[in-house]
């Protein structure tokens, strides 16, 4: 499983070094990555959230402790702990997920440039959703039927995956015909 992440971070970094190297008629940026978190910052962001976290998001965690990548596609930050901590505790993000079977803890660990948030689900299956703030609103329990939650990935290294895929697709030949997270 750790293997997984580290492949999609090397390639996340190569990938966000490249932006730099293409022209789209106004300068931009390199993605930024943050070194690892230390085991206290990650047990602090565990704490806040009064859930067990998932192995391959802590193991994240410990290897690069978030990154932001805002000129890639509508724009992509994955949070350090101490912002995901910081976004359980205040308002505008839902905090719990409601369903058939029963509540599940939502912890923010990533947004877009458009204002979406992506919310890790803890728990026994740990899915990644992406919270729609134009039409999910502000509300800390929402519905696992709310239009404005949907499930991108079923885990936080599929969700990597995924970005990783999505500026692979936004620096090749033809980014418009791929279907991005945001």
């Amino acid at each position: 499983m750790f293997t997984r992440v580290d492949d999609v971070l090397r390639d996340l970094r190569l990938l966000g070094a490249g932006i730099g190297d293409l022209d789209f008629g106004y300068p931009v940026e390199e993605a930024v990555f943050e070194e690892g978190a230390t085991a206290s910052r990650i047990d602090q962001l565990a704490a806040v959230a009064a859930q067990t976290l998932p192995p391959d998001y802590r193991y994240f965690l410990s290897r690069c402790a978030g990154f932001e990548a805002m000129d890639f596609h509508n724009g992509y930050a994955v949070h350090t702990p101490e912002l995901a901590a910081r976004m359980v505790r205040d308002a505008g993000t839902p905090k719990r997920v409601i369903s058939g079977a029963g509540t599940a803890t939502l912890l923010p660990v990533a947004g877009d440039g458009g204002g979406n948030v992506f919310l890790l689900r803890l728990g026994a299956a740990t899915p990644v959703l992406r919270w729609n703030h134009e039409t999910g609103g502000s509300r800390p329990e929402v519905s696992s039927a709310d239009p404005g939650l949907m499930i991108v990935a079923d885990s936080f290294t599929a969700f990597l995956e995924c970005v990783r895929d999505d500026w692979r697709h936004f620096l090749g030949p033809d980014p418009d015909s791929w279907t991005y997270l945001t």
